[in-house]
């Protein structure tokens, strides 16, 4: 029995609050649901939501993630896998000691986006070889793309016959939900020039030590020698000795152009291309724009920006030699598509590492989402020779949440990447990233950090490590605030292959972090497959469980808070109690095929996370980034 005083003391004390659901805001992208709830109550914290979704007009309900408790009092999920264009609804179930209900009506409604383009307007033709004054029709073509652009309304599509097109392109107007504004190459050969060639045969003088000048009345930011990018220096003697670590490269000053060409030698009958326009495309407080089919190339600054623009599309085109390849940029710019480009650079990955990060003037990335909104998708490029692939967000210190959010990288193909694969710095709430392939590079995917999440990381696969100045890479990334501190946003990290075979290379490394779950992935490394670089404490809040964590180096498996733990004596702090280590059996790792043989050790070994591996085979999913599917009979 109580006593007195204690039951006295019992009732001055309030009932804990029941969790309520006061608002819910569902976010789609085309094949992705993003799920937000603000809640009331749960002060003990002991409260959960599970949320189940079906497409309308069908029976079946299908579970989803469980959602997460972020801070402000938020859950939050992602639905996957979805259709686009296709309507879904949305139930979710709370739960509480106390007591727990919803304050808005259910099912929630909504509708993937379609990346279908209505425009049922007029055809505009272009042709670079008519002759001025065009009236835009198929007989009668204008000469240039911005011509067309100047005449485009709502629901035009502006035809580009093969040809060099030697512009700047600035749509004027926009388009609108049912009558977009397109741009459309009619066929290859459709090339968006900035740039200008400059004869090497003639008119240039030695100056020794492989250096060449020639009066120039600019000043480029871009040049390029055979294709191949030349680093800017800051100065002629820079440019004479290789200052900053590079040889050779271009410098311009009081009307005098400076070139040395890569290892010395003379220019002579050499291609130089050096960059005579700012921007090829360059959308700003538009919406409703696709872009398709064109090549763009050789500008000064950037050869695609949408900046404060919105419902955007550049689509199958080939973009490379600039500065910067896509850019995105300013909160306003949402909702916005990069598909199906080959996107490309070159002489960056030569240069040395710390140049490029601390000058970003002699970086560049392949998509540059800066500071960018929400529901902006990048899916099915492939990018290459950049410094950064993908980057997404940016770097101060009270980050909006606006960056990123809802934002989907996936089903992309990036490699030789000089620098971060896929990198995002922000609060990156229902930032999606996912499906895609990296390899030989330097690092995959870049947290660096994530400040709240969820993030997510899902069926990524990362083989094959470059050599790199800096060092060896990893396949991920945890990277501190750039207040210092050590993240704790919740990130997810689910049925990733990863597989180095270089010798003495940890699979990935960090200083610490908090609320990182990594589930059901294949990790494959030569020297620790992790590496705490620090002596702890290591954070809260990680989960780390049925993953195939496997190195080649029997002396090593786990570094932790300073020790070296093998497989019981990590098991033994909670981790991996479902996890095995033992050599993945893939398809052919030497030619990038990762499936999973029949003897793979993980088939049936991985966790089943509602919303995220439903549709496996056999007994259980399997570990890793392919589900292993037995050969037809």
């Amino acid at each position: 029995m109580r006593a007195p005083w204690i039951a006295a003391l019992a009732a001055l004390i309030p009932p804990a609050a029941a969790l309520t659901l006061e608002h819910a805001t569902v976010k789609a992208t085309f094949e992705c649901v993003g799920v937000r709830v603000v809640y009331s109550g749960d002060e003990d914290g002991d409260a959960s939501v599970t949320v189940r979704y079906r497409e309308k007009g069908t029976a079946e309900w299908r579970q989803g993630h469980p959602l997460i408790r972020i801070t402000k009092n938020r859950f939050v999920t992602s639905l996957f896998w979805l259709k686009e264009g296709t309507t879904y609804e949305i139930e979710l179930e709370p739960a509480d000691s106390e007591g727990a209900r919803v304050a808005f009506p259910q099912p929630l409604e909504v509708t993937t986006r379609s990346s279908a383009v209505p425009a049922p307007g007029r055809d505009l033709w272009v042709e670079a070889e008519a002759g001025p004054g065009g009236s835009g029709t198929r007989e009668d073509p204008f000469n240039s793309i911005q011509a067309a652009a100047r005449a485009a309304q709502p629901g035009d599509t502006v035809r580009i016959l093969p040809g060099t097109y030697q512009e700047e392109v600035r749509p004027p107007l926009s388009g609108t939900p049912e009558a977009w504004i397109r741009f459309v190459g009619e066929g290859p050969g459709v090339l968006l020039d900035g740039g200008e060639t400059i004869p090497t045969n003639a008119g240039w003088t030695a100056l020794g030590d492989g250096v060449y000048s020639r009066p120039f009345a600019r000043s480029p930011r871009y040049a390029c020698l055979d294709d191949v990018r030349l680093y800017r220096h800051s100065s002629l003697e820079n440019l004479r000795t290789g200052g900053d670590g590079i040889e050779g490269g271009f410098f311009v000053q009081n009307g005098v152009l400076y070139v040395k060409a890569p290892g010395g030698g003379p220019i002579e009958g050499r291609l130089l291309r050096v960059g005579r326009r700012a921007y090829g495309f360059y959308l700003e407080n538009l919406a409703y724009i696709e872009i398709r089919g064109v090549e763009i190339a050789y500008y000064d600054e950037m050869c695609v920006r949408f900046r404060s623009t919105h419902h955007a599309i550049l689509r199958d085109c080939a973009v490379h030699h600039s500065r910067q390849m896509v850019y995105v940029d300013r909160e306003a710019s949402a909702d916005n598509l990069i598909e199906g480009n080959r996107i490309w650079g070159t002489g960056v990955t030569g240069w040395p590492w710390e140049i490029c990060h601390h000058d970003h003037d002699c970086s560049s990335n392949g998509v540059y989402l800066l500071r960018a909104g929400e529901g902006n998708v990048v899916r099915r490029n492939q990018i290459s020779g950049t410094y950064n692939g993908i980057y997404v967000g940016g770097w101060v210190q009270d980050y909006p949440e606006e960056w990123a959010l809802e934002n989907d990288v996936y089903d992309n193909l990036l490699e030789v990447i000089k620098d971060d694969a896929i990198e995002p710095e922000c609060h990156a709430i229902n930032l999606r990233i996912f499906g895609n392939v990296m390899r030989n590079l330097f690092v995959g995917i870049s947290l660096a950090p994530i400040e709240t999440g969820p993030t997510w990381v899902l069926y990524n696969v990362v083989h094959h490590a470059r050599p790199h100045d800096k060092g060896r890479g990893q396949w991920l990334k945890i990277s501190i605030t750039p207040r210092g501190t050590i993240p704790m946003g919740e990130v997810r990290v689910y049925h990733n292959t990863v597989y180095y075979d270089d010798p003495g290379h940890n699979a990935f490394s960090s200083g610490g972090s908090g609320n990182t779950h990594l589930l059901n992935n294949v990790i494959h490394a030569t020297r620790y497959v992790f590496e705490h670089r620090g002596a702890g404490p290591y954070p809260a809040g990680n989960r780390w469980d049925y993953n195939n964590f496997y190195t080649l180096d029997a002396s090593r498996y786990v570094k932790w808070e300073n020790r070296d733990l093998d497989q019981e004596g990590f098991r033994a702090l909670g981790f991996q109690r479902n996890g095995i280590s033992a050599p993945p059996r893939f398809a052919d790792p030497a030619a990038g095929d990762f499936r999973l043989a029949p003897d793979d050790p993980g088939i049936d070994r991985a966790l089943h996370l509602p919303g995220i591996n439903d549709d496996f085979l056999g007994a259980a999913p399997d570990m890793g980034a392919h589900e292993y599917v037995p050969p037809a009979p």
